[in-house]
């Protein structure tokens, strides 16, 4: 009924314009925002970073109700050193190419990067052309990182406590 039914909607149910920026900035990743405790004097800087939207009238402001995108250095350096310490475990492997997943989809269409939007395609732009796909917001796509990543460092727990 939602595809092809009587009433269904034609086409996306936001309007592209809305949210094409809201994506992820890979630096956003390693820059603290004020939603983070301990900022190093940086936050303003990292808010800048996180899903920034454009309106059509030409004011930008921070979206920072959809900021999900910090890690940190040290979680980013568990995360990957554990993925390729467990490289022979099937559930570690899953959760890192997972996580990957999830982050190169939440960059959006186009890479944004230092608040900048480059001309560098990414995936993400072959969803927004699918039915129910549409009207996806790819900065949304950080909270299925976020589940994954913490399934991987759940595994790497696990696997240093047993000595395994």
């Amino acid at each position: 009924m939602a595809v092809a039914g009587p009433q269904h909607i034609v086409g996306p149910a936001q309007p592209a314009s809305a949210i094409t920026d809201l994506t992820t900035d890979p630096l956003g990743t390693v820059v603290p925002t004020h939603n983070q405790y301990l900022t190093f004097g940086h936050a303003a800087l990292g808010n800048s970073l996180v899903a920034v939207r454009r309106a059509s009238w030409g004011i930008v402001f921070e979206a920072i109700a959809e900021n999900g995108t910090y890690v940190g250095i040290p979680l980013i350096l568990v995360l990957v050193v554990g993925a390729v310490l467990l490289r022979r475990r099937r559930i570690a492997m899953f959760a890192a190419v997972m996580a990957l997943v999830a982050f190169i989809l939440s960059l959006g269409s186009r890479l944004h990067f230092d608040g900048h939007r480059t001309t560098i395609p990414l995936p993400f732009a072959l969803l927004s052309h699918l039915p129910l796909l549409d009207s996806g917001i790819a900065v949304r796509y950080m909270g299925l990182f976020w589940l994954f990543a913490a399934l991987l460092l759940v595994v790497i727990l696990d696997a240093s406590y047993c000595g395994c």
